[in-house]
């Protein structure tokens, strides 16, 4: 018959196992890991005012292609962002899904122009809305495959002034696990977001300040 003393040493030693193995799985779920570089500070747009919004309009919301599911078992479609400014400091930001990770990193860019960004589409007569178009990650042939493209659209009551669409794939082999995964993520996607040009976007509808 056990004791009160050996009962409470099992439960402790089944207690510190299940923690273990709870700490195992979730150290085991891959995450794609995104660190956006911003371009240097022009202050180009000083003034300027918008609010913006994200839609996702991906046919498909997987993000791991067929050939890529074994290096991203139980991958939940979640992205760890951080951010590099000019200067070369490094900030670790959050874990966000991808078309909300497009719209901070399109914040960090138009703030860094010196535009005042807010979130509400009433806060300002302006929008912008960004359109995630897609966002994929393969593995063919031992290439890592990444695609992405997205839609600008300047918005006044409900009208849409102008359009902006970027697109871009890019592609690396595979050395160690899934680091050069990362990489071409995050080259590609800091080269889509720093392409758009907000003043052209503002010049074709018509918002010439």
């Amino acid at each position: 018959m056990e004791t009160k003393g050996q009962f409470a040493i099992k439960a402790g030693i089944l207690l510190v196992l299940m923690l273990f193995f709870l700490c195992a799985a979730c150290a085991s779920i891959p995450y794609i890991s995104v660190n956006y570089r911003i371009p240097v500070s022009t202050s180009t747009l000083q003034g300027q005012e918008l609010a913006l919004v994200t839609v996702d309009e991906r046919k498909s919301k997987e993000i791991i292609g067929p050939g890529a599911r074994n290096d991203y078992r139980n991958y939940g479609g979640d992205i760890s962002y951080s951010l590099t400014k000019s200067g070369g400091s490094t900030f670790k930001i959050g874990v966000f899904e991808a078309p909300v990770l497009l719209g901070e990193a399109m914040k960090a860019k138009l703030k860094n122009q010196g535009v005042h960004v807010v979130s509400k589409p009433g806060e300002s007569d302006l929008l912008m809305e960004l359109a995630l178009k897609e966002f994929s990650l393969d593995l063919v042939n031992r290439e890592w495959q990444f695609q992405m493209s997205y839609e600008a659209r300047l918005v006044r009551e409900g009208r849409v002034l102008s359009r902006q669409e970027i697109a871009g794939q890019a592609e690396r082999g595979k050395i160690l696990q899934r680091r050069e995964a990362d990489r071409v993520v995050e080259e590609l996607f800091t080269d889509l977001v720093n392409r758009f040009d907000l003043e052209r976007l503002l010049q074709k509808g018509g918002e010439n300040r």
